[in-house]
Formats: C-alpha cells, sequence, structure tokens
C-alpha cells in the first residue's frame, strides 16, 4: 500500500522523523517524507485538489532509496490541507494518491503493497 506525500521544497534526505505536522516560518506546511517501498523514488509532487496539473517535482534530481527520507516544505501550505500527491519511481512506474490530508499525518510514507 502507498501512502501520503507532496512536493515544493526537499530540504533533507537523511533519517526518518516521526513527528506531528509543523507550521514553519508563515505559513508552510513541513512534512516528512519517507520510503519504505523496494523502489527508488524519482519524482515526487503534491498539489491542492483544485490545481490542474502538477508543477515541479522539489527533488530536482535527488533520488530517495529505499529506507530514505527527507522534510518536505510546502510554501504556504498550511492554509491547505488536502492535497493530491503523484510519486513518480525510478521505473517509470508512478503512484498517484488522489487524496491526502497532509496536516493530520505528519508524515507520508510509501510502502509495498
Amino acid at each position: 500500500m502507498l501512502p501520503h506525500a507532496i512536493p515544493l521544497s526537499l530540504a533533507a534526505l537523511g533519517l526518518t522523523v516521526l513527528c506531528s505536522p509543523v507550521l514553519a516560518q508563515s505559513d508552510n506546511l513541513e512534512f516528512t517524507l519517507s520510503n519504505h517501498s523496494s523502489l527508488t523514488i524519482a519524482e515526487f509532487y503534491a498539489a491542492p485538489l483544485a490545481f490542474e496539473g502538477w508543477g515541479q517535482s522539489p527533488l530536482a534530481g535527488v533520488l530517495v532509496e529505499p529506507g530514505g527520507s527527507g522534510i518536505v516544505t510546502v510554501a504556504g501550505g498550511a492554509a491547505e490541507c488536502v492535497y493530491k500527491v503523484r510519486v513518480v519511481f525510478t521505473t517509470g512506474g508512478e503512484f498517484v494518491d488522489p487524496t491526502v490530508d497532509l496536516c493530520a499525518t505528519g508524515e507520508y510514507v510509501l510502502s509495498d503493497p
């Protein structure tokens, strides 16, 4: 089962940090993106439900290997909590999660089905 996530700026890759959602500088939303799947993440997107398209992946060429994690910051994201998420793997496959409440989770975890 592949769970929740978003984009805009991946600040750090490293150890998984379990936390509640954090409102950082102004109205930004921060959450942890954790890859518990067996696939490597190449691109990660999150967009408000009403937004058409996906915007740009904040990963900018950085891969999130299985077992990896990082903090994602959504600029101005505190105003919206419910997002659609798209994850693209290095295999070319992708996963779309149509409705995720990122304010309630604090962490978006991808895992194998």
